[in-house]
């Protein structure tokens, strides 16, 4: 075979591998990142157990002196929820729900927190319900949204007492954003089953549902999020941001999760360096530490300390 056809034969192969790995990397990131506008099951996690607790907290919402609230992002977008207010109440908790979610699943706390006597804000994260949003941003844009809420409940009780409150992405959101220079209207945080950072969890899934990590493939999904959404997934790090935290703030982790890694919640908690306390829920599995017994009795007691 001649030269020239060996090495012709040799690009269409390089060009066929390339894009081939384009492909894969294209078909991932928008299998991971692009948002969902109804409620998906995405872990292993058996949630049946929820849906008449949900039923129930739903109900309980759609009869609750609720106002509709929407506000715009760094970047443009229109983000939806809802507030339920108890007359001159100061006390707010901000509920940030997970990933390929909406708030309904928080739906849940947010009535129990209400009849502690809180005012509540849910919303729909971007990319989620009916927020705007093409992209999910794995908690790591959501910290820019959650601190124009913040922002949000300033404007409306200057001298509010903020606590933010997530589960899953939403953990992930609440802890990255206790790394940025908070007003002193934030006195405290819950994250429930968060991740320690983009990168760690993907890597963490893809080992899980396909025996390797496949690191490779994640160089080309790392330059896909750069160039459209702008972080470098491992960069996108609660664990870093934790360390730059001064807001007191209480882990929660199940032993039995196999969405996001049971262990994942002690590398999150030794990294804070704010004042920190930590429930472990045995058995638990992904976002259902809340069915324990102990899970609202130690909320509540953590918030009395600086509510």
């Amino acid at each position: 075979m001649k030269k020239s056809t060996l090495i012709t034969l040799g690009l269409a192969t390089s060009v066929s591998a390339s894009a081939g790995y384009y492909w894969a990397n294209t078909k991932l990131f928008n299998a991971t990142l692009v948002g969902h506008k109804k409620s998906v099951s995405v872990h292993d996690t058996d949630t049946s157990c929820l849906t008449q607790p949900t039923i129930d907290a739903s109900i309980w919402f759609k009869k609750a002196p609720k106002k509709a609230v929407e506000l715009k992002t760094f970047d443009g977008l229109t983000l939806k929820g809802d507030i339920i207010v108890h007359k001159e109440c100061q006390k707010w908790i901000i509920l940030a729900h997970g990933y390929k979610s909406t708030k309904v699943s928080m739906y849940i706390s947010a009535q129990n927190f209400f009849e502690q006597g809180y005012n509540i804000l849910v919303f729909d994260q971007r990319s989620h319900g009916n927020s705007d949003g093409k992209y999910i941003g794995m908690g790591w844009l959501e910290q820019n949204d959650l601190m124009d809420w913040i922002q949000y409940i300033q404007d409306i009780h200057s001298d509010a007492k903020i606590a933010l409150y997530g589960v899953s992405m939403g953990a992930a959101t609440v802890m990255n954003t206790t790394g940025n220079n908070l007003p002193e209207n934030v006195v405290c945080a819950i994250e429930d089953c968060g991740f320690t950072s983009v990168g760690e969890i993907l890597l963490s899934q893809m080992k899980k549902k396909y025996g390797s990590d496949f690191k490779a493939l994640l160089v080309g999904f790392q330059a896909l999020c750069k160039r459209k959404l702008g972080y470098d997934i491992f960069k996108a790090s609660s664990v870093d941001q934790l360390k730059k935290s001064k807001t007191p703030t209480l882990f929660i982790h199940g032993t039995k999760d196999t969405y996001v890694p049971f262990e994942m919640v002690y590398h999150n908690y030794e990294a804070c360096s704010a004042k920190k306390e930590l429930l472990v829920v045995p058995d638990a599995g992904h976002a259902l530490a809340l069915l324990d017994d102990s899970y609202f009795k130690v909320i509540h007691s953590f918030l009395k300390k600086y509510m």
